[in-house]
C-alpha cells in the first residue's frame, strides 16, 4: 500500500534496484508475465500526444484501487536499444510502427530480458515527464506478445457504480446504522464528528465494496482521490456540512489542534492530519498555519515531507500587510470550499460521482 520514509536523492536508483530484487526473491513475477493482462484501451503510438497524456493524468491519484491505465499499441517492432542506468539495468528501446515514426520506451529492470523479434503488440503506460526542465512524454514498456496469430484484444469496461442519494434524508443516523449493518462499507467522515461517527479520513480510507460519504468533501480533487482509493461498487451520499468554512470557526479549531500537537507530540504533526480534522483542503490548512504564525499564536520551526514542526508563539498581534494578505487568501479558500459543499448538496448524484471515477 503506502509507506513514508526519507532517502537521499542519489540513492533512489539503488533503492529501486534493491527493492525489485527483493520482490523477485519473494516469487513475484514481472507485470509482463501475468496471463490475461487487463488492457484499458488500444492506442497506437502515433496517436499518443503530450496533451492526451496530461488529460489522462487527471484520473490520478493512482494506487491499488485506481491503477494507471495500461494501453496497447498494435504491430510495433524494436528498431534499436541500449542499456541505461547506474548499473546498466534498464533498456531504452527505440520502437517503430506502421506510420514510419520512431519512439523511445523505457523497460525498467530488463537488462537480462530477451527482446522480441518481428512485430509485437505492446502493452505500455504513458506519462508526462520533466527532464532537465523540458516537458516531454515517457513511454514505459510493460509487456509484449507476437502480433501475428494472437487472440483479439478485449477492452474491459468498468462496471457502473450504484449510487444511493440520502442527502435529503431527515434522519441520516438511521442511514448510517443501516449501512453499518451490511459490514462492507467504508465511511468517509471528517471534522469534529469523525470521533463520534467512527469513520475514516481521506488518507486512511480502505478499499471496500461500498463507500458512504458522510461529510461533504472540501473539493472535487479530494472526492476523486477518495473514490480512487476505495474503488467502490456502490456509493451512499449523505454529505453533511462539517460547519468549518467560516474563518473564525476554522481558525479556532485549527489553533486547538495545533496546541494539542505541541503539548502531546512535541509540535510535530502532518498537514494531512490537520486537513482531515478540519475537513479542509491541505492548501487551506497551510494558509491557516501561516495566519496563526503571523498573528503570533505559533512559530513554524520547519517543514519536511508533509510534516510541520510547531511551537507556541509569543502571542504578539501583527497587523502587517502580509498578514492581511494571508487573511484575504484564507477567506477566499474557505469560500471556495463552502461553494463546493453547497454544490455537492444540490448537484445531480451522477454528475458528482461518474466524472470522478476512473474509466
Amino acid at each position: 500500500m503506502a509507506a513514508g520514509f526519507s532517502i537521499h536523492p542519489d540513492r533512489i536508483p539503488d533503492f529501486h534496484h534493491a527493492l525489485l530484487r527483493a520482490i523477485r526473491a519473494m516469487g513475484v513475477t514481472r507485470p509482463g508475465a501475468r496471463p490475461g493482462m487487463r488492457i484499458d484501451a488500444v492506442l497506437p503510438l502515433h496517436e499518443l500526444s503530450l496533451e492526451l497524456v496530461e488529460d489522462l493524468g487527471r484520473l490520478a491519484p493512482f494506487g491499488p484501487g485506481n491503477p494507471p491505465l495500461v494501453l496497447m499499441a498494435p504491430e510495433v517492432r524494436v528498431a534499436g536499444q541500449r542499456l541505461v542506468g547506474r548499473h546498466q539495468e534498464h533498456r531504452l528501446i527505440t520502437l517503430a510502427d506502421a506510420s514510419g515514426l520512431t519512439y523511445q520506451a523505457i523497460w525498467w529492470e530488463a537488462a537480462d530480458e530477451p527482446l522480441p523479434e518481428g512485430e509485437v503488440d505492446l502493452a505500455y503506460q504513458a506519462r508526462a515527464s520533466d527532464y532537465r526542465g523540458q516537458r516531454g512524454l515517457q513511454i514505459e514498456w510493460i509487456a509484449a506478445r507476437p502480433a501475428r496469430g494472437a487472440p483479439a484484444i478485449e477492452v474491459a469496461a468498468r462496471p457502473p457504480v450504484a449510487v444511493e442519494d440520502w442527502r435529503a434524508a431527515e434522519n441520516p443516523q438511521a442511514i448510517l446504522d443501516e449501512v453499518r449493518r451490511h459490514g462492507t462499507a467504508a465511511i468517509w467522515c471528517e471534522g469534529p464528528q469523525a470521533g463520534t461517527i467512527g469513520g475514516h479520513g481521506r488518507y486512511s480510507l480502505p478499499a471496500a465494496e461500498e463507500l458512504l460519504i458522510w461529510s461533504a468533501p472540501p473539493g472535487p480533487a479530494e472526492l476523486r482521490a477518495a473514490l480512487a482509493q476505495v474503488n467502490p461498487l456502490k456509493v451512499y451520499l449523505v454529505g453533511l456540512d462539517p460547519g468549518l468554512d467560516q474563518p473564525e470557526i476554522f481558525l479556532r479549531r485549527l489553533a486547538g489542534l495545533v496546541k494539542h500537537a505541541i503539548r502531546a507530540h512535541g509540535g510535530r504533526v502532518a498537514v494531512g492530519v490537520l486537513a482531515e480534522a478540519t475537513a479542509q483542503r491541505e492548501e487551506t490548512v497551510w494558509c491557516g498555519l501561516q495566519w496563526l504564525a503571523g498573528h503570533g499564536d505559533i512559530r513554524l520551526r520547519g517543514v519536511e515531507a508533509g510534516m510541520v514542526a510547531l511551537e507556541a508563539g509569543e502571542a504578539m498581534g501583527n497587523q502587517s500587510a502580509e498578514l492581511e494578505s494571508i487573511g484575504t487568501r484564507l477567506e477566499a479558500l474557505l469560500a471556495e470550499t463552502a461553494a463546493y459543499r453547497a454544490y455537492f448538496r444540490r448537484a445531480d448524484s451522477a454528475a458528482l460521482i461518474y466524472p470522478s471515477l476512473p474509466v
